[in-house]
């Protein structure tokens, strides 16, 4: 018993210390402990920005976040969610010079914050924003996919559109790519604010 309490109070000694020394106010946890890619609707995180899309609890309308730092992936985007980065000069998608780096192929997607770099050689493309083959027209035809605030870097083509339409292109900064944006029969698409650098 004696010893229960002394522990105890060693304890309540330790944590009084360092809530004096932390202070009152709210502290701050990363709690990502190596998972840096985040449902935020259900409140799972994952290892990589496909797995967080590929796990069967991401149902169409849920928000992605991706943690800053350098994700060397190939991203398919098959649901109709939006995918955030933490901040776009700092989260970066690379392609490693190989393919397509982020394959929209979902209507209603949101891709924003991020940095898509380095893709593969034409006709490969930073974000590919294109139809799904397995349907039949008028289906096949994205649409309503809102692609902002992102930097595009070291593409083939930046952006390309083919059989899309009603899709936003807006805010972007388009940097050393092949060409900015490309449209192939592709029609009623926004295209507003973005900025081209050679």
């Amino acid at each position: 018993m004696k010893r229960t309490l002394a522990i105890s109070l060693v304890l309540l000694l330790f944590l009084s210390f360092r809530t004096s020394d932390v202070g009152l106010g709210p502290v701050e946890v990363n709690a990502s402990n190596g998972y840096p890619v985040h449902n935020l609707d259900t409140g799972l995180n994952y290892t990589s920005i496909q797995e967080a899309i590929d796990a069967l609890q991401t149902l169409d309308g849920h928000r992605i976040l991706v943690e800053k730092g350098v994700y060397f992936e190939n991203v398919i985007i098959g649901k109709s969610i939006s995918l955030l980065g933490e901040n776009k000069s700092n989260t970066i998608i690379d392609g490693n010079n190989v393919g397509t780096v982020l394959d929209v192929r979902a209507d209603y997607v949101n891709v924003s914050g991020l940095t898509v770099q380095r893709s593969g050689i034409f006709p490969n493309a930073g974000i590919f924003i294109c139809y799904n083959p397995n349907l039949p027209p008028p289906e096949t035809w994205s649409i309503h996919t809102n692609i902002s605030n992102n930097i595009l870097k070291w593409n083939s083509y930046g952006i390309l559109l083919r059989f899309s339409s009603y899709n936003s292109i807006s805010g972007n900064v388009f940097v050393d790519n092949s060409a900015g944006i490309m449209l192939e029969n592709a029609s009623y698409n926004a295209i507003l604010g973005n900025v081209m650098h050679a």
